[in-house]
């Protein structure tokens, strides 16, 4: 009888992990994908990680259970492409988006440059770290302007990831941050200041992978096919995103 037991948890087990599908993503997408998983009509549960795509690359690379994997740029995936990780004929550019910079609702100054984030009025600039995407992307546009001086780097405060930059500038932690334009429509408590010139840093590109140990490669695909569908595209769309 124990026996019998132990073989029908082995089986439920089993049939447990066959039936979810595990996708780690960019921060910046946590609000839309549950929008499209809750459109779309799989058989299989989906379970989301959401982080920096630096993070969550490295955490792939170190065996974390993945089935797809979406960046907020193509850097995270030639890292694991390059060793094997990813079904590299999967691969696929979904979205686009555009650098802001975001003061409190409740800001009583109001920068319109770049330049003008050197003032002494905004005493924290909040930016995801310097290996996440939206930190990377922000630093060459700072660049860009010349204007990451000793005195500049002094006043920015990395976070984890984007969101946390986000909710940095929400609680008035820091008095300015830089942020994709999509982050914006799901916090209340910022505003855009302005968007900042978009030669002035890498094109933003969302790409999705299968990870190539993904036990559930045929659900894979399929959820990834329907991100690209005209149904998944509109949602991207509605959500502040640009589509290819």
């Amino acid at each position: 009888m124990m026996i019998k037991i132990l073989l029908f948890l082995i089986c439920l087990n089993t049939y447990a992990q066959e039936n979810k599908i595990s996708i780690y993503a960019a921060s910046s997408l946590s609000n839309v994908l549950q929008v499209i998983a809750k459109e779309y009509k799989g058989p299989r549960k989906i379970v989301f990680n959401f982080d920096a795509s630096s993070k969550l690359a490295k955490q792939i690379e170190s065996g974390a259970p993945a089935d797809l994997f979406f960046s907020a740029d193509s850097e995270w995936v030639d890292f694991l492409d390059k060793q094997s990780l990813i079904i590299k004929s999967s691969r696929v550019d979904l979205v686009t988006n555009k650098l802001v910079v975001i003061v409190p609702q409740t800001s009583k100054k109001i920068p319109i440059k770049v330049e003008d984030l050197a003032d002494d009025f905004y005493h924290h600039i909040s930016l995801a770290g310097e290996a996440v995407p939206a930190g990377k992307f922000a630093r060459a546009a700072l660049n860009a302007d010349n204007i990451l001086t000793p005195f500049f780097n002094k006043k920015i405060v990395n976070a984890d990831n984007v969101r946390v930059a986000l909710s940095w500038v929400a609680s008035g932690e820091a008095a300015a941050g830089i942020v994709y334009a999509t982050d914006v429509l799901i916090e209340p408590k910022v505003k855009i200041a302005f968007a900042i010139k978009e030669n002035t840093y890498p094109k933003i590109v969302y790409p999705g992978a299968i990870i190539a140990k993904s036990k559930n490669l045929a659900q894979a695909q399929k959820f990834l096919e329907f991100c690209k569908s005209k149904k998944a595209q509109e949602i991207f769309e509605k959500a502040g995103f640009i589509n290819l």
